[in-house]
């Protein structure tokens, strides 16, 4: 099941990067929620080429579930048809929504990390497909669900980037509920004060052991600077071992 995982992470990558003149600069579903004004899921109505600017359409939705910013009507879509970044979803799809507002309108494009949630795959091509996206998305909702429900709209303010060079020891645990969120203090020499548990792992022992590394084990990342101390908030999202590969622990939702 992890190798149809995996194959499923690159086949959807290779359709968000259709040629190597286009190319986005991807993220964690944290990371694109932090840089959008505008996070909700959606269903398309109506969509029509912008008249006054063919590389936009826009589109009349229907607001399904809001995770960031104000309920609207409509939403402006960087189509861009006549390049190699062509990106046109259809009437009636649902959609995760990433965007952010340019010249006063909410927009989204291409590279926003928006996802189309009905997407239907071909089940010889890829015979776990729905099985697996429906879980990675699974995911993606959840932890939308916290930063709403948080009301946290930038886990990492200083944009710290932070890693635990040991994650890879933990493994071998059951564990149904897959994500686990801890809050970490960083000083402004960087290094790592008191670190909580926001939402725990549903396995006491794997949450005992992974707060017990990340309490010796968290790092900042070199070259970085704070003038004042910081707060980050650490996703982790636990895999259990499929029987082909082994569980792991990994700071992306697949």
């Amino acid at each position: 099941m992890r190798k149809f995982t995996l194959g499923l992470f690159v086949a959807l990558l290779f359709l968000m990067i259709k040629t190597s003149a286009c190319t986005c600069m991807g993220t964690t579903v944290v990371g694109y929620f932090q840089r959008s004004s505008f996070v909700a899921k959606v269903k398309f109505l109506k969509i029509v080429q912008d008249a006054s600017n063919p590389a936009y359409h826009n589109a009349e939705i229907e607001m399904i579930t809001i995770y960031k910013g104000e309920q609207i009507k409509s939403i402006k879509i960087m189509s861009d048809l006549q390049s190699s970044c062509a990106f046109l979803p259809t009437e009636n799809s649902i959609w995760l929504i990433f965007a952010s507002v340019q010249h006063g309108e909410v927009t989204f494009g291409y590279c926003s990390g928006s996802l189309q949630i009905d997407k239907i795959f071909d089940p010889i091509k890829y015979p776990n497909g729905d099985q697996q996206f429906k879980s990675s998305f699974k995911l993606k909702l959840l932890t939308l669900d916290f930063l709403k429900k948080r009301h946290i709209l930038d886990a990492n303010p200083s944009k710290l980037v932070f890693f635990s060079p040991d994650i890879s020891l933990i493994s071998g645990y059951k564990n149904g509920n897959r994500m686990a969120v801890f809050r970490a203090d960083v000083n402004t020499d960087l290094s790592i004060g008191k670190i909580k548990a926001l939402k725990e792992f549903k396995n006491r022992k794997l949450n005992q052991v992974y707060l017990g590394l990340l309490k010796k084990d968290l790092k900042i990342g070199k070259n970085q600077t704070l003038t004042k101390s910081t707060q980050i908030i650490i996703f982790c999202y636990y895999y259990e071992s499929d029987k082909i590969e082994p569980s792991f622990i990994s700071y992306r939702s697949l």
